[in-house]
């Protein structure tokens, strides 16, 4: 089987290179910590949202896991197209 995959994505709005940099080596970082509970064969890209202050690696490391399982079992969406009659 295949093993979790990341793909990370920090725009410039978040600051400058160096900071950019940072977060993406702590999301990297929490992402390789719990690999272990993802499940296999997933492929996760995070896309951070803007924050004044840094997220501790304690703390991404416990909301990755919760936010991976509750993309899993997000019920399908609803169609939005045209309904027949």
């Amino acid at each position: 089987m295949d093993a979790p995959r990341l793909g990370v994505s920090v725009s410039k709005d978040h600051g400058g290179a160096v900071r950019r940099n940072k977060l993406k080596r702590v999301l990297r970082e929490a992402f390789r910590l719990e690999r272990a509970r993802m499940p296999q064969s997933c492929d996760v890209v995070l896309i951070p949202k803007r924050r004044p202050d840094d997220l501790p690696l304690a703390e991404l490391r416990g909301e990755l896991p919760k936010l991976v399982e509750k993309a899993f079992h997000k019920p399908a969406p609803r169609g939005r197209g045209r309904r027949r009659r």
